[in-house]
């Protein structure tokens, strides 16, 4: 779950939380205040605080919609993002994505991947639709063996 504004830049978190119904005691909880340019994490019972908030950081879902705000897909893209448990860069590769069917039709997309670290297994491929204002088309998340695929059904953009 994902909490914030949205502003003229792009959106801004205020809050994350991630939960899981088979293991309620590993739910993690982000708070980030603009303010104190600072980030509160709750994980298993433990309270934490992080400075140096920086301007663009996003969480986990925000990220994935930030696209919708850059006038221009840059070839490399770079940012913090919050999970609830901590701050990481995540860097993202684009490519051609070439068209890509969902149930919302067929898209000419360029695809962004991100780049994992040695010690990340996570893979996050979102896939957006230049012609209709970066909207992320298809997204996939791949973590621990599993599998998350998040595709698009229906769009409406007002002129």
């Amino acid at each position: 779950e994902s909490q914030g504004e949205v502003q003229r830049a792009g959106l801004r978190p205020l809050s994350f939380k991630h939960a899981r119904s088979d293991q309620p005691k590993k739910t993690a909880l982000a708070t980030l205040d603009w303010a104190k340019r600072s980030i509160g994490f709750q994980y298993k019972g433990e309270n934490r605080q992080e400075d140096g908030l920086r301007d663009g950081t996003q969480d986990q879902l925000s990220q994935l919609y930030q696209f919708v705000f850059m006038s221009k897909l840059p070839p490399n893209y770079s940012l913090d993002v919050v999970n609830g448990k901590a701050r990481h860069e995540y860097r993202y590769a684009q490519r051609d994505g070439g068209l890509i069917a969902v149930p919302a039709g067929q898209f000419a997309v360029r695809e962004f991947s991100r780049i994992q670290s040695a010690d990340d297994d996570k893979a996050v491929t979102v896939w957006v639709a230049p012609a209709r204002k970066n909207f992320p088309v298809q997204v996939r998340v791949v973590e621990d063996g599993t599998t998350l695929e998040q595709r698009l059904v229906q769009l409406t953009i007002k002129p």
